[in-house]
């Protein structure tokens, strides 16, 4: 019995030692898992561009600093683009000190140009055209959200274009088509600054009427001042073309009083260009003068002049005095 009982004892303390050994266990290496990352935050820069509308102006968005990177080979200023920006700068009309009467604009009106026009919200700008001139379709314009246009007739042949603009810093452009001519405008809107009115003046269809009263009156041949030794026949004809245009003078000369621009008459005949005097400041200033045969006559002695057919397509020629 006792020798059971000694057994048991030792029985037990054996399986008290093995229940407080740690067995070491190998670890698997299993990888943790880890929290997922919230949704990226939006790239806010981009989204400023999708939701906000970021209005450039035209000037700004053509500059040449933003044209589109031309070939190594080819000169910038050629580009298309640099082309098309640089002519529509050049033959773009803005308002000046000297066309303003009253609150009235007074263009000039010479074909093939743009005239800027400044509108403003809750102003009314107005454009009248000349009296027995009609509007032979609808005015065209490029944004007409922005803008607001509608036509009107006072008296009995003197038709009026009104323009509204809808909200500030905005442009576009308006065509208008009469019997008559082409109208082109640069419409740009500002929160104040308008044009109440804007009409024109047609200084060239109004030379043309006079010189052709004037041809009618004159008639013979040209009579000469002084002796011819003592003329002037040192006159340039500078084409600003590479190659001379073929309604060009043959040569041009003065006696001391006049100035003699010849044209051989088939010439003549094909083009009749304009004449202007340029003075030192560059601005040009129509000159009157007879058509006497094959010669224009002008009552003065010009020293620098150009004659012109058509200034877009560069249909221009430079007359300049020298010395004998």
């Amino acid at each position: 019995m006792n020798i059971k009982l000694v057994l048991l004892l030792i029985f037990c303390v054996v399986l008290c030692v093995s229940c407080s050994t740690k067995i070491p266990v190998e670890k698997e290496n299993y990888p943790m898992p880890q929290p997922q990352n919230p949704d990226p935050e939006p790239n806010t820069s981009e989204a400023n561009k999708i939701t906000d509308k970021i209005i450039i102006p035209l000037v700004n968005y053509i500059a040449d600093e933003n044209l589109p990177e031309s070939n190594a080979d080819n000169d910038k200023s050629t580009t298309p683009p640099s082309l098309v920006y640089t002519t529509v700068k050049d033959y773009t009309v803005i308002p000046r000190e000297e066309n303003f009467r009253g609150g009235s604009v007074i263009y000039n009106y010479v074909d093939d140009h743009i005239y800027k026009i400044f509108i403003a919200p809750g102003f009314l700008t107005e454009i009248q055209l000349k009296e027995g001139e009609t509007i032979v379709a609808p005015p065209a314009a490029g944004d007409t959200l922005n803008f607001m246009l509608e036509t009107s007739l006072s008296g009995e042949d003197t038709n009026h274009i009104y323009l509204k603009a809808l909200a500030p810093y905005k442009e576009t452009t308006l065509v208008i088509n009469t019997n008559k001519r082409i109208y082109r405008f640069h419409l740009e809107s500002y929160k104040n600054t308008f044009m109440p009115l804007v009409y024109f003046k047609y200084p060239i269809e109004e030379f043309e009427q006079i010189q052709e009263k004037i041809n009618r009156q004159t008639q013979g041949r040209i009579v000469l001042h002084g002796d011819v030794r003592d003329f002037n026949f040192s006159y340039e004809i500078i084409p600003h073309k590479a190659h001379m245009p073929a309604w060009g003078p043959s040569f041009v000369f003065s006696d001391g009083i006049k100035t003699y621009i010849h044209f051989p008459s088939a010439r003549r005949t094909a083009k009749a260009p304009a004449l202007f005097v340029v003075d030192s400041r560059k601005e040009r200033t129509l000159v009157n003068y007879r058509v006497t045969g094959n010669y224009y006559v002008v009552d003065e002695v010009l020293d620098h002049a150009e004659l012109v057919v058509d200034i877009n397509a560069g249909n221009v020629i430079t007359i300049k005095r020298g010395n004998k």
